[in-house]
């Protein structure tokens, strides 16, 4: 809900407050899951998604769920835009806003199944057509080799249309002065566990994905040209606050990758998608418990193991069990500060860091 009351501080609202333009601008419709509720706010100077597109937008019409039955039933109008427009309205918004320093969030949606090629886009991977009735999440297993090429076209199209926006960025003299992110939101599977696409349970082809941070030229941080600890999605943007020197947010739960805080600390995870499942990534160990269809626990060396073939919870049981009191006390972390109201008031959400001690616990200090 857009007035929920455990809502804490916003990116948005961080970057206004010490100045900044502020843009969020979407190939998708955010009326999909209601996200609109949390992205139109009025630390948004500039909101834009499908729904604001004067032209034709794209959705998966055989496709029973999510934003095609939102269409259906007449909650939303549009589907996606492709990106190279997305992008194009990025462009002028960003020459209208002139000399102010800006914050902008871009959701560009071609490499999402069914992966779309742009007008004059090139499709060098083949074979490639993945017939009519390609369902998300229900292809056959048979056109595998066909759906992981239609979406490679997809990405070789979509990092010349990036491309393109880094030159803009450079012809305006913005460039040198950037941070510049990009970042995938899941990753993608070809029946590596027998599924496809992003929905499913959270192996690595689905959990290990692209993250770029290009610095300002500027910047006198660490140097670092890799960040080869694990790390979550809710680093990145306390990372760039603290390239900028900016303050963090005490609502956020995540931290700089370059702190003393994040040393290694696990990377938590749940989907509540076609499986209920929550996870943990304690490097090189990875452990997943399904909730649903049905209780399924199951334990990885991922350093031993990439592809997650050999499901060692029967051997490792010592392994398992110590990942297990952690996974089990960070999720009663999170529903016990949720569940009660009186929380949002007069403590800020749950942090997992490493104690000097060298236990990884909780930050006693936010969370009671």
């Amino acid at each position: 809900p857009r007035d929920a009351e455990w809502r804490g501080e916003s990116a948005f609202s961080r970057f206004k407050k010490n100045g900044y333009a502020t843009a969020y601008i979407s190939s998708q419709n955010e009326i999909w899951g209601n996200m609109i509720n949390w992205l139109d706010i009025s630390d948004v100077d500039y909101f834009f998604h499908a729904e604001d597109f004067n032209g034709d937008t794209w959705a998966k019409n055989d496709h029973s769920n999510g934003l095609v039955e939102l269409i259906r039933s007449g909650i939303a109008t549009a589907g996606k835009v492709e990106d190279s427009n997305t992008l194009r309205i990025a462009r002028e918004w960003i020459q209208k806003n002139g000399q102010q320093a800006f914050f902008i969030g871009l959701n560009l949606q071609n490499t999402h199944f069914s992966y779309i090629i742009p007008e004059a886009g090139q499709e060098p991977f083949q074979p490639a057509d993945m017939g009519l009735n390609a369902v998300y999440y229900n292809w056959p297993k048979s056109k595998s080799t066909e759906v992981r090429n239609r979406y490679y076209n997809a990405v070789y199209n979509q990092d010349k249309i990036i491309a393109d926006f880094v030159e803009f960025l450079k012809v305006e003299k913005l460039w040198n002065d950037t941070i510049f992110i990009v970042v995938g939101d899941s990753g993608e599977a070809f029946y590596e566990h027998g599924f496809g696409n992003h929905s499913g349970p959270m192996y690595d082809e689905l959990m290990r994905t692209l993250t770029i941070i290009k610095p300002a030229k500027d910047w006198v941080g660490n140097k670092t040209a890799h960040f080869n600890d694990t790390i979550s999605h809710i680093d990145i943007l306390p990372t760039v606050m603290d390239m900028l020197a900016m303050e963090l947010p005490e609502t956020f739960q995540g931290l700089p990758v370059f702190s003393k805080d994040h040393s290694q600390r696990p990377v938590y995870m749940h989907t509540n998608a076609m499986v209920h499942q929550n996870g943990i990534v304690d490097w090189p160990w990875k452990l997943l418990v399904t909730q649903h269809p049905v209780r399924n626990p199951e334990l990885y060396n991922l350093e031993l193991d990439p592809d997650e073939k050999n499901n060692l919870i029967r051997i490792n049981t010592d392994t398992a069990n110590r990942l297990g009191r952690k996974l089990e006390l960070w999720v009663a972390a999170q529903i016990a500060y949720y569940k009660y109201p009186i929380n949002f008031k007069y403590h800020y959400p749950p942090r997992y860091i490493e104690k000097s001690n060298e236990r990884n616990v909780l930050d006693e200090d936010r969370i009671h």
